[in-house]
């Protein structure tokens, strides 16, 4: 559906698979069956909504949270030739192999008592500084991070920036926040329009 700014927005539902719930599995298998694929059904997506609507092609997004999250840093890794920018909120990256010349832009929300994702991982999960760190490297960001709090120390931004094609690597990090935290503003902004302010600024090219 678009929105009142007249960007399309889509609400993908993950199948239903061996676990019994939704889930989305982020991972590339070669296979052209949108039921036993995620990221090629995330290319028929994309192909169906471009045949009906009028779209920049350059300024496509992923975002998720949680499992949702795992997915868009799958897309990142795998489908960044049409994936501008991601956005993590409480997510995780699982790991895979990633397209070495395809640089997306990252930025990730999280809190340092998630649950179900722990900060610091977990023998199922990476740690975010981790993933982090990954995505930095990957980027080819050679530059410190530049590190401000806000929120009376509560929440910390670590900014990576100056990477190939202009990509940078954004790290929230909400302390004391759980796997579920959004109705906490984050130095007088809604965590949604930080991630959206982010992610419109890049297309395919780079920095807008």
């Amino acid at each position: 559906q678009a929105d009142s700014n007249g960007f399309i927005v889509a609400y993908p539902q993950g199948i239903a698979r061996s676990k019994g719930n939704t889930e989305w599995d982020p991972g590339d298998n070669g296979a052209t069956n949108i039921n036993d694929n995620d990221v090629y059904f995330v290319q028929q997506l994309i192909a169906d909504i471009s045949s009906k609507h009028s779209i920049n092609g350059t300024q496509i997004y992923a975002t998720g949270y949680s499992n949702g999250g795992m997915m868009s840093y799958g897309l990142a890794c795998t489908l960044g030739s049409q994936i501008a920018a991601v956005g993590i909120m409480s997510g995780i990256m699982l790991e895979g192999t990633c397209i070495e010349t395809d640089y997306t832009p990252v930025i990730h929300f999280h809190g340092t008592n998630d649950y179900a994702l722990p900060y610091d991982g977990s023998g199922d999960f990476q740690s975010v500084e981790d993933v982090i760190s990954f995505w930095v490297s990957h980027n080819q960001i050679t530059d410190p991070p530049v590190t401000t709090t806000s929120n009376n120390g509560q929440v910390t931004l670590d900014s990576y920036s100056g990477g190939a094609e202009e990509s940078s690597v954004l790290l929230y990090t909400i302390e004391g926040g759980g796997h579920v935290w959004f109705d906490q503003e984050i130095d007088g902004q809604r965590s949604n329009d930080i991630l959206w302010n982010f992610l419109s600024g890049y297309d395919l090219n780079g920095r807008l």
